[in-house]
């Protein structure tokens, strides 16, 4: 009891889950957490991965019209038009994504001042004192560098293999510019 006090009195937190190996396990990682986080406070669970694995796990299928990520960043829905009920937990909700999200992450970053689009688009999570969880892929590309920008804290997950380990290097150093960030 003592700990869902706690946890469900934490202010609004964005978590980036990111890092630039692939199959590290941030898309499990994040099923995990946003699943134990729900039992004691709201959780969103951003699908920011390309891939659209979290999507995929959660078993949703959008149709063509229905509002995905891309949507988000792209100013085109707000973040209640965006967000599906997690199933099967009445606190969680997630945001989908689907293949288009490499296109529109390509046109967004060629506009000037636009890698903050997600930390715009999840603004409203801040005055509701919600988590917000952000499945990044793999890599520093334009999408992780948007998660690093909306993000509070970043949780990065790492197989015990020498390989991944070294690729730490790469997100700490990306990090470094974002010094707002809790490593």
């Amino acid at each position: 009891m003592g700990n869902s006090v706690f946890l469900s009195s934490w202010p609004m937190t964005i978590v980036a889950i990111a890092s630039p190996k692939g199959g590290a396990g941030r898309t499990t990682t994040t099923l995990v957490v946003a699943s134990l986080l729900a039992q004691v406070r709201p959780v969103w669970a951003i699908d920011l991965d390309p891939q659209a694995q979290l999507t995929a796990a959660l078993n949703v299928v959008l149709d063509p019209d229905q509002p995905s990520v891309s949507d988000l960043l792209a100013d085109r829905v707000g973040l209640n038009q965006v967000g599906l009920p997690w199933p099967g937990d009445r606190e969680a909700w997630l945001i989908p994504a689907r293949s288009d999200l490499v296109e529109t992450a390509t046109a967004i970053a060629r506009e000037p001042d636009r890698v903050a689009s997600l930390a715009t688009g999840l603004a409203p999570l801040r005055d509701r004192r919600e988590l917000a969880l952000i499945d990044c892929p793999a890599g520093l590309g334009w999408l992780t560098l948007a998660a690093l920008t909306a993000a509070d804290w970043l949780l990065i997950p790492l197989p015990c293999q020498p390989w991944a380990v070294n690729s730490l290097a790469l997100l700490t150093e990306a990090t470094v510019s974002y010094t707002h960030l809790t490593l």
